[in-house]
């Protein structure tokens, strides 16, 4: 949806600009956990990733996309 591409477009933005672990900060304190789980998981920074992502999927559980992206991490 909206949401999703806006995010990609972020994600992107802070990536070119080798901004990524400020963007997570941001995240941090008070963003979308699945959003935040993506961007630590690329910073590979998993232990945190995998916080992120079950913080994620409490509240969105049957999110298939989620639970790769956790079970991926896990397999590192």
């Amino acid at each position: 949806g909206l949401r999703a591409e806006a995010d990609e477009l972020r994600i992107e933005a802070y990536r070119r600009a080798d901004r990524l672990a400020e963007l997570a900060d941001r995240l941090a304190r008070g963003g979308d956990p699945a959003l935040l789980a993506r961007v630590l998981d690329e910073l590979g920074r998993d232990d945190e990733a995998i916080a992120a992502y079950r913080r994620a999927l409490a509240g969105r559980g049957r999110d298939v996309d989620l639970r790769l992206r956790l079970i991926q991490v896990l397999g590192r």
